[in-house]
């Protein structure tokens, strides 16, 4: 058993593992449309692996490499305190993560390393502004199955601004509160949402006022059709009249 050799893959091909005796080494990839992060890093110590190796490009690549076992168990456990120590950094839409030597699960009792999320978009192009402009409110409905459920639409902008080379970004947007909250089955994977549930208000970006009725609508047939198939009915039956 200690020199045995084999090796399996996962049903997707993004993941595979060599075992050699207790040993085993493992890769995780992914190509691009699947690889989702621009990263450089590595991690030290934990319960699954000695150390793994992440490298990524943005839609070109992602990989994690990594070894289980490959070390004395209770050398590690000494020297990582049963944690797992990262370094590296992580570009994201927003910010720069970069880690030095830090406890991601905050479970040893000495430093727990240096962890610094960096704005950088705050940096190049300025700090982010937000502004609303009301623009009207009337009066609409959501075409359901049942019926009609009238509604209260308020209808505004929303501007992002920033100071240097970024362009605004702007967009038109509704609230819309209908009188009668449009039932909606539970989601049913806990005791608590097992019951009937209910639309009672949603904000949402739109071309327009119908647009943005269709949409709410196409929402929740979709939600009813997820949670409880298209035929669905509350238990105490609409209110609604056709």
């Amino acid at each position: 058993m200690r020199d045995k050799i084999w090796f399996h893959k996962s049903k997707d091909d993004f993941r595979c593992w060599l075992h050699w005796g207790e040993t085993c080494w493992n890769y995780e990839g992914y190509l691009f449309k699947n690889a989702h992060q621009n990263s450089i890093g590595v991690a030290l110590g934990g319960e699954e692996n000695d150390f793994t190796i992440n490298l990524g490009i943005k839609n070109l690549f992602n990989f994690y490499f990594g070894v289980e076992n490959l070390f004395p168990r209770k050398l590690m456990d000494k020297l990582f305190e049963y944690t797992t120590r990262r370094y590296g950094i992580s570009l994201f839409e927003e910010y720069i993560s970069v880690e030095f030597h830090r406890d991601d699960m905050g479970y040893s009792k000495g430093w727990k390393g240096y962890h610094k999320m960096i704005d950088w978009k705050s940096i190049l192009f300025g700090k982010q502004t937000y502004q609303k402009d009301d623009l009207t409110e009337l009066r609409g409905y959501i075409e359901m199955p049942e019926g009609k459920y009238w509604s209260t639409v308020k209808v505004f902008k929303s501007a992002w601004t920033r100071k240097r080379f970024a362009k605004p970004i702007t967009m038109l947007r509704f609230d819309i509160t209908p009188d009668i909250p449009i039932p909606e089955p539970g989601k049913g994977e806990n005791s608590w949402d097992i019951d009937d549930d209910a639309l009672y208000s949603i904000t949402l970006a739109a071309d327009s006022v119908d647009d943005a009725l269709i949409k709410v609508a196409e929402s929740v047939v979709r939600t009813r059709t997820k949670r409880a198939g298209a035929n669905w009915k509350p238990s105490k039956g609409f209110e609604v009249r056709k």
